[in-house]
């Protein structure tokens, strides 16, 4: 018998009760992946399904997403 553990974090969106979920790839290749789950998220944030394979790049794209962050207004 093999058990697995997995974290997953989502960030809900409270108002409309969607959300975008970030944790392993599907695939279990070892990447990340950010996709939307709930059938409601279309309106919302648009079919969303990005994976990731490389700690590098999941680390620019995360500075990428806090660099912007900051300029918002």
């Amino acid at each position: 018998m093999s058990f697995t553990v997995e974290v997953v974090r989502k960030v809900f969106d409270d108002e409309n009760g969607v959300f975008i979920e970030v944790g392993p790839d599907c695939d279990g290749l070892g990447g990340i992946e950010i996709r939307t789950v709930d059938k409601e998220s279309k309106e919302y944030y648009g079919d969303v399904r990005l994976s990731i394979h490389s700690k590098q790049q999941a680390i620019l794209i995360g500075q990428a997403i806090l660099a912007a962050a900051e300029d918002m207004q």
